[in-house]
């Protein structure tokens, strides 16, 4: 059985600290690392006042990385899997690392409308926070054991960066999604969401059901795939590059990112 999963990691773009070693994971069911002070401690730095945190999915789905920048191009941060967090840090010497942190226990409307197939295993955090500047950007890779045998089929691994709250242009974000592949405006598909469908090798995989050529779908963007064969130290099969989620933001109004 293929268990789905996928790896997200996240850092406020400000702490750019370059290093060179095997990346390194300590879970979030190790002392201090919980979910909750993950966000509070690691994620968000100066210029945000946090009012709530809420993590759907287990404690050992998330954790603290450090020594990245030789593995995904980002130093120190968190991860968030659908897998245990800690098997990151780990050889990709197997086909398939499994892990199950929620299976379908909960699901999610907005990442739900960007996938035309059912959601299997979730892990979500909900912020509430206020910003004291006008910009909110983070840094973030993802990552799939889906990669490349499953590009083009129903193991659509995904990932949506949603905000709400006040809109400097005018009226409000509601639930945006601001994950998106760069450069994709133009193709057809402006709010391109970043997923095996959409970011990869550029090639169907063995186990494919279709050719890509849905709506959200791609086999355009290969330049921003990396492929992770052999890999002694990161355990997922592939990864993008390092990709940038931004939006402008109102000082001292209150929005929730997902």
């Amino acid at each position: 059985m293929i268990i789905e999963r996928f790896l997200l990691v996240l850092m406020l773009s400000f702490m750019g600290i370059f290093g060179y070693s095997q990346i390194q994971v300590t879970g979030g069911d190790q002392t201090p690392y919980t979910p909750e002070n993950l966000i509070s401690n690691i994620l968000l730095g100066s210029g945000i006042d946090i009012n709530n945190v809420v993590h759907d999915g287990t404690s050992s789905s998330v954790g603290y990385f450090t020594n990245g920048m030789a593995d995904i191009g980002l130093q120190r941060g968190i991860v968030m899997s659908t897998g245990l967090a800690v098997t990151a840090a780990t050889p990709n010497d197997a086909p398939n690392t499994g892990g199950v942190t929620s299976t379908s226990i909960f699901q999610d409307d907005d990442l739900g409308a960007l996938t035309s197939t059912p959601l299997k295993d979730i892990t979500r955090y909900e912020i509430t926070f206020v910003p004291t500047a006008d910009t909110l950007r983070f840094n973030y890779v993802f990552a799939s054991e889906e990669y490349p045998e499953f590009v083009c089929s129903k193991f659509n691994d995904v990932f949506g960066f949603f905000i709400t709250g006040p809109n400097p242009a005018g009226g409000n974000y509601d639930g945006v999604n601001i994950a998106k592949i760069p450069n994709s405006t133009g193709t057809g598909f402006s709010n391109f969401p970043v997923a095996i469908n959409s970011v990869n090798g550029g090639l169907i995989g063995d186990s494919a059901s279709s050719d890509c050529s849905g709506s959200s779908e791609s086999l355009s963007f290969s330049q921003y795939y990396n492929d992770n064969t052999g890999s002694t130290t990161f355990t997922f099969d592939g990864f993008i590059d390092a990709f940038t989620a931004e939006a402008l933001v109102i000082p001292c109004q209150e929005y929730t990112i997902k």
